[in-house]
């Protein structure tokens, strides 16, 4: 019984993180198409790059998870950057699309103030 539990457990646990994960592919591909030219390439190529970036999280996560990792720190931390920059994505896409902030995205400071994200 305590195994089924675990796997039921577990089952939910991946199932809550890759809908997670894929709640920011649109996101993800709208920054991509807003630094490039709007063509049909960028459309497709936008969200085969939101969608790698999201499946490459959740798989390392899984190896990480399972101990197969072979070198943990460097998948840890190239976990980490990919949730940044799915972050970042998610970020500015809330702040253009905010009823409340709605306004020039490329003026907010970041990295503490020493730039800004345009």
């Amino acid at each position: 019984m305590k195994l089924r539990s675990e796997h039921i457990t577990l089952a939910i646990f991946w199932l809550a993180f890759g809908s997670l994960l894929a709640t920011s592919i649109p996101h993800v591909a709208w920054l991509y198409q807003l630094y490039e030219p709007d063509n049909w390439y960028t459309l497709t190529t936008s969200y085969g790059i939101a969608i790698g970036i999201d499946v490459m999280t959740a798989w390392l996560s899984f190896i990480c998870a399972r101990g197969k990792a072979i070198d943990k720190w460097v998948t840890v931390t190239f976990i980490i950057a990919l949730a940044a920059l799915s972050n970042y994505a998610n970020y500015l896409y809330d702040m253009a699309h905010s009823p409340v902030t709605r306004g020039d995205i490329w003026s907010i400071r970041i990295l503490l103030g020493l730039t800004t994200t345009g």
